[in-house]
């Protein structure tokens, strides 16, 4: 029923790619790109976490409409960010970070984190609060250091979930269980070490920027290197199960 938010993401998207290639309003286009997939992130985390805890730990998690869409209603509203006044824009981001996390905790995350499979989705939904509340803080000009609103984002919410779904559709679209092998474990780790090296070393030996840019490259690419030699061969064959589809 919320798959509008979908049809308005997409055409937002046409939006915020010509004002992101514009020479002049370039930084209008990247808030509007950041927050658009944010949005996605949002709504495939309150559909996809309470469906895989019941169907591992067979728990049904808490689900509230009102809260669910003031979250949604929230989260699209910050996409506009950088055309809504800064006192606004903060209480949006800040509003919406702590909505998310007390849906984060009401969700059971002491549970949650029981399966590798969905740790790395209460991870990646943990990231995205903290990319809203680093978000909020760096608009506010309260504290900042460069980018780390916008890494902790890519770092540690699509860092971390995107390669956990990968492992997921490769094997339940050819016909397999999905299951995290030792493999794919290590290569998810060595994401979220990637994250670590990136966020938090250049912040206390800045010094060595270059040295820790290159590390959490090197992390990043070995664990897709790992996932793909695995998980490529899928899909070069037919489903496993006979099905076409």
């Amino acid at each position: 029923k919320d798959n509008y938010f979908f049809i308005i993401l997409l055409c937002f998207l046409l939006v915020a790619k010509n004002l992101l290639l514009s020479d002049a309003y370039s930084q209008y286009g990247l808030t509007m790109t950041v927050g658009l997939f944010r949005l996605a992130f949002a709504v495939m985390f309150e559909r996809t976490i309470p469906q895989f805890m019941k169907n591992t730990e067979n728990v049904v998690l808490y689900r509230n409409k009102l809260l669910d869409t003031l979250i949604k209603f929230l989260v699209l509203l910050s996409v506009f960010q950088s055309f809504l006044p800064s006192v606004l824009a903060v209480g949006v981001l800040s509003l919406a970070a702590a909505l998310l996390l007390l849906r984060w905790l009401i969700w059971r995350p002491h549970i949650g984190f029981r399966k590798f499979g969905n740790a790395t989705m209460y991870l990646g939904y943990l990231g995205l609060i903290l990319h809203f509340i680093f978000s909020a803080l760096q608009l506010a000009e309260t504290w900042s250091f460069g980018t780390i609103a916008l890494h902790i984002f890519t770092l540690l919410c699509l860092g971390i979930v995107v390669p956990s779904m990968v492992v997921r559709v490769s094997q339940g679209h050819t016909g397999r269980k999905p299951q995290f092998l030792v493999s794919d474990k290590i290569a998810i780790c060595f994401i979220f070490l990637s994250a670590i090296v990136r966020l938090l070393l250049p912040i206390t030996l800045p010094a060595q920027y270059t040295t820790w840019v290159m590390t959490a490259g090197v992390f990043w690419s070995a664990a897709y290197l790992i996932l793909g030699v695995r998980l490529v061969p899928f899909l070069f064959h037919a489903r496993i199960d006979g099905k076409e589809h």
